[in-house]
């Protein structure tokens, strides 16, 4: 199942103000159930990881490991994935393997 991206800069705001967060040593997962129907997530890599070509990194392997994981979502949900900085230097399995179980965990 494709999932739709998350856009709007007030969809955003209102995950981080209301939603449930998973904190991992690569990023943290904002989630929340939706009634639209079809998932949405987003993706934010904060200037404190560095500059334009680091950050565009750091998401680019979020996004990866995502779509690699995406299939395991259950539902419709708003996700925000914030990347940390250990998202840069660590290993792109381990990564993946905490993205598939914060996944899991968040479905119950």
């Amino acid at each position: 199942m494709k999932t739709a991206s998350l856009t709007n800069n007030r969809n955003f705001k209102n995950l981080y103000r209301h939603a449930d967060s998973v904190l991992t040593n690569y990023f943290v997962l904002y989630h929340r159930p939706c009634a639209t129907g079809k998932s949405r997530v987003g993706f934010t890599v904060s200037k404190k990881i560095g500059n334009a070509v680091v950050r565009n990194r750091a998401r680019r392997r979020l996004k990866e490991c995502f779509r690699l994981n995406e299939d395991i979502l259950k539902g419709c949900y708003d996700l925000v994935i914030v990347a940390r900085k250990r998202s840069l230097e660590g290993d792109f399995h381990h990564m993946s393997r905490k993205m598939r179980q914060t996944l899991e965990e968040i479905q119950g």
